[in-house]
């Protein structure tokens, strides 16, 4: 278990923060975590490398060149800044157990940290997380989106589910807990999938779960959502 990574971060604009984040993902291979202050509402996109690996100059200039690209789209990008610093396992536990708090969508769903032990209302299937270092705790708007058209999309009848990049896999696991069948789960990043293997342990949904590395160019899985 790594007891200490490198976090690299960049703060933007929320109307740039998906692009920042697949900017990001592009130079470092490694899908990134959102975190938006409640207040500032400045949205920082990280990514956390491992404690022996450097951010090169190479990739300072591929960040420098992709938000010039961005903000050329007509996107407002902010001052922003690449920061990079080390961070122990705990410091950054610490910091999750602080932002990561319980999203109920409706009266269909609750997503619930691991240490976190909000009870569901009647009827409320419940997801519990634990992020790792992987993208995918329900806070960032995407996700939220995404876990809202699961509840709104699923009728009485056989669905199947595809999560691609499914990072801490929260969509899939929310998936086979409303009902989709069957449910698919791939991640080019093999941590991505180690811990989204973890949570469906944790969610005990690995009868209908098995997330696996792979490269969606490179496959032809077929699902309805």
């Amino acid at each position: 278990m790594k007891t200490a990574f490198r976090q690299v971060t960049l703060a933007t604009t929320p109307e740039a923060e998906a692009a920042v984040g697949e900017l990001l993902h592009a130079v470092f291979g490694i899908a990134p975590s959102v975190f938006t202050h409640p207040e500032k509402r400045v949205p920082v996109v990280s990514v956390y490398l491992d404690e022996k690996k450097s951010v090169t100059r190479a990739q300072h200039q591929a960040v420098a060149e992709g938000m010039a690209r961005i903000e050329k789209c007509g996107l407002a990008i902010g001052d922003w800044k690449l920061e990079v610093k080390r961070l122990r396992r705990e410091d950054w536990v610490d910091s999750w157990k602080r932002h990561f708090q319980p999203i109920r969508i409706g009266d269909k769903l609750l997503v619930r940290p691991s240490w976190r032990k909000d009870k569901a209302a009647p009827g409320q299937a419940v997801v519990v997380l634990d992020p790792g270092l992987s993208f995918g705790t329900g806070q960032h708007a995407t996700t939220k989106f995404c876990l809202r058209q699961l509840v709104a999309q699923r009728h009485n009848g056989k669905q199947s589910l595809l999560d691609v990049g499914t990072g801490s896999g929260i969509l899939a696991i929310a998936g086979v807990k409303l009902g989709y069948r069957p449910v698919k789960a791939i991640d080019f990043d093999s941590e991505a999938v180690r811990v989204a293997r973890e949570n469906a342990k944790r969610n005990r949904v690995t009868a209908h779960l098995e997330p696996k590395v792979g490269d969606v160019t490179k496959l032809s899985p077929r699902a309805r959502v």
